[in-house]
């Protein structure tokens, strides 16, 4: 586990591939009560992890709990700049699964391809190449929080993507985050 000091001498845990999940949730659950328990409960993690998320969220500047809120500059510098490095990933065999990236739900009125990538799952509906969504939540996410999907395959575009489809993504997220 990785562990930084910052400024003020206190130690903080890097963000996690769950605090990404996390994040998105948030945000697709930014206007509801309670989005804590809602969150734990779509995702079928306990309540602590979520907990323990938003903590690593505000220690590295991407929550503040005193505004309830995210912070949308820092979470699109993340899932832009640092996704790509933290979490790298490689298309690979055919699969079915949830369509995502240029497939996904804000790129394919975009850019047209033929063949679709996918976070592989069983009783998926579309067959492409397979990418490892970033944690097993995922799919959990994507399939009950419509936002929370475009987020997280937008993300899931700059980590897999070309330059235009990375562009494009960064630009799609930057009017997610803005809203």
């Amino acid at each position: 586990m990785l562990h930084f000091l910052c400024n003020t001498g206190v130690q903080m845990q890097a963000v996690r591939a769950q605090d990404v999940v996390v994040a998105a949730g948030m945000l697709a659950l930014r206007d509801a009560d309670g989005p804590q328990s809602q969150l734990a409960r779509l995702l079928e993690v306990p309540r602590s992890r979520v907990s323990e998320s938003m903590r690593r969220l505000e220690e590295n500047g991407l929550f503040s709990r005193s505004l309830g809120s995210l912070r949308s500059a820092r979470l699109l510098d993340l899932l832009v700049h640092g996704l790509p490095w933290m979490f790298p990933a490689v298309p690979g065999e055919l699969a079915w699964g949830v369509p995502m990236s240029h497939s996904g739900p804000v790129l394919s009125d975009v850019i047209a391809s033929s063949q679709p990538f996918v976070w592989p799952c069983e009783g998926g509906t579309t067959q492409g190449k397979a990418v490892e969504p970033i944690h097993a939540t995922v799919l959990k996410a994507a399939r009950s929080l419509p936002l929370a999907y475009e987020v997280l395959s937008l993300a899931d575009s700059v980590r897999v993507g070309r330059v235009r489809e990375k562009r494009l993504a960064a630009e799609a997220l930057e009017r997610i985050l803005r809203s």
